[in-house]
């Protein structure tokens, strides 16, 4: 979908207008079809667009509302932010089949767009939908040109693309015949745009007004001496004065409003740009505070026994995955991989807590039992309930291969990466505890492991493996476990890098839903 979007960008600015004609011509073809089924079903996705997926869509602060279907004119999905339930679209199978005879398979659509523009659009594709079944063929009009070869299709306030088989409707906001006279009169007396003006023009347009008309008529009545046409005239005038009075201040009170308002708006405008202003500033000194958390790969431990590899891809600006990798002593490391549950603000909270929790318990390094236990307590109290982190621990061995760990509810877990090609790899599965922060105190169970030389342990967030395409679909620890047999004999470093290029391709078009975080190391 990006790379169509592009070629759209591509396109030149320039736009094609209905001229009068055209104009006049969907006027008919709106007459023509009104007794069709196909217009039925034309209103009723009209409806469902303004006052179901439009709403669903502002409201999960999306652009677009994307329905797909197949060549058989079947629903293929629905998109809005996320797959939704397309079930609810297949009664609109007529539609569909037209759309599909037109070779249009894809339907973009602003939130914004109304019923009666909804209904404009299907009357317009009605009008050319002879240029859109030959294709191939030059067209004579303009606007049936223009529509086939990419042009933007400017009516309705909507702009309308089309691009191999994907129409685009874009809201677009156009002043009306109404304001471009308002905006002239405005222009040549830039006085009218103060309230003050008009109230204060009030009674003496009105009283010229009434002169105007009340003069030649005394003058007139007086000569044929008519008085009860000069009554008349007298009345008229009093009514066309008070009119005039009326009128002006009226606008007035309108203009009166409009400023208020334009007023209220740019103050509230100014508030938020420099809330928001804090706010980013904030966010930046955040993200600058958690990227210490983490630890520089090229300062790692035991570099001279082990190579490190690491990636870290927030899905905010801030994120709630955090690891690190201490010394014990000449001989022995120990490896912290956690994950918040969520991301962004709160999420980092909780590493901050695990951070602060991790730098105590080096203090005393008493064992890997004791550090789950302290983390479990202080994310207990001094978290609200309902947050919690997964976390695994370990402290290897650099000089006798030796890893003792636990694994606190981390999903996936971890796997060791042989050295040998037979590209068989396990997963430490022998120490599974209960996720942190859930309960007041927990059940700790420890395993332990001997690594050879060359072998090396893989540990990735959830958000590599429930990555997910712009489908929906997910990435899945299956086809992860196949990347790396088919990648065994890989350098942890080339694998790391192969990991973290298959996350984003995958996610080519979407934005990523989780924190996506891998530490990697293997034994000399």
């Amino acid at each position: 979908m990006r790379h169509i979007q592009e070629n759209i960008n591509k396109q030149s600015d320039s736009e094609v207008h209905l001229n009068p004609l055209d104009s006049l011509y969907n006027k008919y073809i709106s007459l023509k079809i009104r007794r069709d089924d196909l217009w039925q079903e034309v209103c009723d996705f009209a409806k469902w667009v303004e006052y179901e997926a439009g709403p669903l869509a502002i409201k999960k602060n999306q652009d677009e509302i994307w329905v797909d279907l197949d060549s058989d004119a079947n629903m293929k999905r629905l998109w809005i932010g996320a797959v939704e339930d397309h079930k609810i679209l297949a009664r609109f199978r007529i539609l569909w089949e037209y759309l599909v005879s037109l070779g249009i398979q894809k339907l973009c659509l602003d939130p914004r767009l109304e019923m009666n523009q909804i209904q404009d659009l299907f009357v317009f594709i009605k009008g050319r939908e002879k240029a859109l079944r030959f294709r191939g063929k030059k067209s004579r009009k303009a606007v049936s040109a223009g529509l086939v070869n990419g042009r933007h299709i400017h009516f309705s306030c909507a702009n309308v693309t089309l691009q191999d088989t994907v129409l685009f409707v874009k809201y677009s906001y156009c002043t009306l015949r109404y304001s471009h006279l308002v905006h002239w009169f405005e222009q040549r007396n830039k006085s009218f745009r103060d309230h003050r003006v008009l109230f204060h023009m009030a009674p003496r347009y009105g009283l010229v007004a009434a002169t105007v008309v009340l003069v030649p008529s005394v003058l007139l009545a007086g000569w044929y001496r008519q008085w009860v046409i000069l009554l008349l005239l007298l009345i008229a005038s009093l009514a066309l004065y008070g009119m005039v009075y009326l009128f002006l201040m009226v606008v007035g009170s309108v203009e009166y409003d409009n400023e208020e308002k334009a007023y209220q708006l740019s103050r509230t405008n100014s508030q938020l740009k420099l809330y928001a202003s804090r706010i980013q500033a904030d966010i930046k000194r955040a993200q600058t505070i958690q990227q210490c958390f983490l630890p520089d790969t090229l300062k790692m431990p035991m570099c001279q026994l082990i190579d490190w590899e690491s990636s870290y891809l927030p899905a905010d600006e801030i994120g709630g995955d955090y690891f690190d990798i201490k010394s014990l002593d000449d001989d022995r490391i120990v490896i912290i991989f956690a994950d918040a549950c969520g991301h962004g603000m709160a999420a980092a909270l909780v590493t901050a807590v695990i951070k602060a929790t991790f730098q105590d318990w080096l203090e005393t390094s008493f064992s890997l039992e004791n550090l789950a236990q302290q983390l479990n307590r202080n994310i207990y109290f001094t978290t609200p309930s309902g947050y919690f982190a997964a976390v695994f621990l370990a402290i290897l061995n650099g000089k006798t291969g030796q890893l003792e760990y636990i694994n606190c509810g981390h999903q996936p877990e971890p796997w060791i990466l042989h050295g040998t090609n037979d590209g068989i790899n396990e997963q430490l599965d022998q120490a599974r505890c209960m996720i942190l922060g859930i309960e007041e105190a927990i059940d700790i169970q420890r395993a332990r492991v001997a690594l050879r030389s060359e072998d090396g342990i893989l540990i990735v967030s959830d958000g590599i493996t429930e990555n997910q395409d712009i489908e929906g679909n997910m990435y899945g620890q299956e086809r992860f476990e196949e990347l790396l047999r088919k990648n065994a004999t890989l350098s942890i470093s080339q694998l790391a890098q192969l990991i973290t290029r298959e996350a984003k391709s995958f996610s080519e078009g979407t934005d990523i839903m989780d924190d996506q975080t891998l530490l990697a190391f293997r034994i000399k």
